[in-house]
């Protein structure tokens, strides 16, 4: 795997549970605007489906555990945070995130605030 090479890193996840069916009928339909979410768990889609999570399931957990790990062992700075915050409450989550990028403690008196 290639190195990291910045200074810094963001990291934005998002519940696997609910990008998996959008990006499952990217892959197998070509369209995020047509779905089948409710035959999902039955046949024929069944199989495939089952299948076609385990495998993001697993690169999921690949790719969190490799940013875990570099936050753990490296001194590099790494922000996490969470698609689904930012939906709920943008000016905090992005207010906070930009502290993080631009290494202030507030953004009290400047054109971000």
């Amino acid at each position: 795997m290639k190195g990291f090479e910045s200074e810094i890193a963001v990291i934005c996840t998002r519940n696997p549970l609910d990008i998996t069916p959008s990006f499952f009928y990217l892959t197998f339909g070509w369209t995020h605007t047509k779905a089948w979410r409710e035959k999902l768990v039955e046949d024929p889609v069944w199989v495939y489906w089952k299948i076609f999570q385990q495998k993001c399931t697993e690169a999921w957990h690949m790719w969190h555990q490799y940013w875990i790990d570099m936050a753990e062992q490296t001194d590099k700075p790494i922000y996490f945070f969470r698609f689904e915050d930012v939906m709920a409450n943008p000016r905090k989550e992005l207010t906070n995130l930009m502290k993080f990028i631009l290494g202030m403690e507030s953004t009290e008196g400047t054109v971000l605030e």
